[in-house]
Order: C-alpha cells, then structure tokens, then sequence
C-alpha cells in the first residue's frame, strides 16, 4: 500500500464554500493541468480523464462529511485501486486549510517509480485549488 499526502494549503474560502466545490466532481477537471488531460468525462458523482501518454483515472464520490471530508475512489477506469481523500479544516470564518490523503495498491517496485510523480500531481490540485479561491 502506498501513501502520501499533499502539502497544506491555506485557502482563502469558507470551509464549506470549498467542501461545495470539491464534492461535486464537475469542478475537478479545474485543479488539473491542462495541457496534460485528455478525454474529460464527469457528472457531479463521478469523473475520468487521462494524463497523456499515461494512464486513464477514474474517480467517483465514495463518502462525504460537510464541510471536512470528501472522500473518493478509484473506478474500473484506473489501473490501481486507491482512495482519495479532500481534508478541509475551517481556520476562520473566511479560511480554511486543506490537502489530501492518497492510498493506493502500488506495488514496491512501481511505488519507487510513480511516488514522485504522484505527490507532484495532487500538490499541483492542491495549488490550483488555492488559486481558483483567492
């Protein structure tokens, strides 16, 4: 089992305003690199896409907690089976920090592989996250 988690990131958002944007898989297609994504299929429950020249993701809602948890997991669509969960903790009225949790069945030797590119891709929704609520 694989696991890693993304920076925390300060977000200039009402926890529940980001919990809103998160949980309604539409929006994710907004924290992914452009140029990079091919292939964007989603409904507000479930989404897949594929990272060119890479595999295809699939991701569906699995569970949610207003405004502190949006947890999703991997469809038939991906390659692995992993969790994804969106941790939002309201600071203030007006921010709240967030990041996410990834646990996936890579094994070790593919691990040594994807670990990197994975953290850098899920750091990189993480700032997207933050510039789309500045």
């Amino acid at each position: 089992m694989t696991s890693l988690q993304t920076d925390k990131k300060i977000i200039n958002a009402p926890a529940a305003k980001v919990f809103a944007f998160l949980v309604n898989l539409n929006n994710f297609n907004q924290l992914l690199p452009q140029d990079k994504v091919e292939k964007w299929v989603s409904s507000e429950t479930e989404c897949s896409f594929s990272i060119k020249k890479m595999a295809a993701i699939g991701l569906k809602l699995q569970d949610q907690s207003a405004p502190s948890l949006v947890h999703l997991v991997s469809t038939s669509v991906s390659p692995i089976k992993f969790d994804l969960k969106c941790v939002i903790t309201p600071l203030t009225d007006s921010t709240c920090e967030t990041y996410m949790d990834f646990e996936g069945d890579i094994n070790m030797f593919m691990e040594m592989v994807v670990k990197g590119p994975l953290t850098q891709f899920f750091n990189y929704n993480m700032h997207k996250l933050q510039e789309i609520h500045q």
